[in-house]
């Protein structure tokens, strides 16, 4: 073998040994970044479970500390309210002046009432969501210029165990009161649907209609919009908006059914 085959073999043992180290080297960016890929995810899904939890435990304290204080308006104040309005049964004042102060007794008795109600429904507790979605649409159109209406479905009356109705019932609150506040509607509806798997609640709005964007719906401002979300979340539902034709927004709640024993 003369010295230019020398060369040649050398050479071709030479580029065989790079590319044997390029494809190792490759073989091993490519697990390492597998490697690294699902790492990333395990932390991703743990970040996320760990934030699920985290919602989980304010949702419940928020409640647990409503409830509290709810009970507190009912038996501390209402029951004040209602020792002076009798302590004032054998005061001697003109009748005007006793009904005078009976009126703003009973004025502030009915905010107590109010407050305490929408901190805790015992609506809720007592007779179940559709109940207290009724008591709810009724209150407002009395209370607003706005006409609600609730079709309920007598088919799905309790369907879910207390945690989930507690949550559908605070994002209808929400989902209301932000009607009120913001989309100049005259009219709203509350109806009830069933499909195969999923439990469907839907709010309609003839107001200025709006759709949040994800920025909205995660942006510091905007509580509200994100304690919906997350309530509905929590339960393992979801929330849509579309923007309704010529006007307004439907607002569409799915739950799954079948989680009840």
């Amino acid at each position: 073998m003369d010295g230019s085959e020398k060369i040649d073999l050398i050479l071709v043992f030479g580029t065989g040994g790079m590319l044997v180290l390029a494809l190792a080297i490759i073989a091993f960016v490519v697990a390492y970044q597998r490697r690294m890929f699902a790492k990333q995810n395990k932390l991703s899904r743990f970040e996320i479970q760990l934030q699920k939890e985290l919602m989980t435990a304010v949702i419940l304290e928020k409640e647990k500390e409503q409830k509290r204080m709810a009970q507190e308006l009912h038996d501390g104040i209402g029951s004040a309210l209602t020792a002076l309005k009798m302590s004032l049964i054998p005061v001697s004042i003109e009748a005007e002046e006793k009904q005078r102060i009976n009126s703003m007794i009973k004025s502030i008795s009915t905010d107590v009432r109010r407050i305490s109600n929408e901190l805790m429904p015992s609506v809720l507790e007592d007779m179940g969501l559709q109940k207290a979605i009724d008591n709810l649409t009724d209150q407002l159109s009395t209370s607003t210029h706005i006409s609600f209406s609730y079709r309920a479905n007598e088919q799905l009356a309790s369907i879910f165990k207390e945690q989930s109705e507690l949550a559908i019932y605070r994002a209808v609150q929400e989902l209301l009161n932000n009607i009120i506040k913001y989309a100049n509607a005259t009219e709203v509806s509350v109806v009830e649907h069933k499909t195969d798997t999923n439990y469907e609640l839907i709010v309609i709005d003839d107001g200025d209609g709006f759709v949040p964007s994800e920025l909205e719906l995660t942006k510091a401002g905007s509580l509200g919009l994100k304690n919906i979300k997350s309530r509905i979340q929590h339960v393992g539902g979801e929330i849509n908006y579309r923007l309704n034709s010529p006007n307004g927004t439907t607002v569409t709640i799915t739950l799954p059914i079948d989680e009840k024993d």
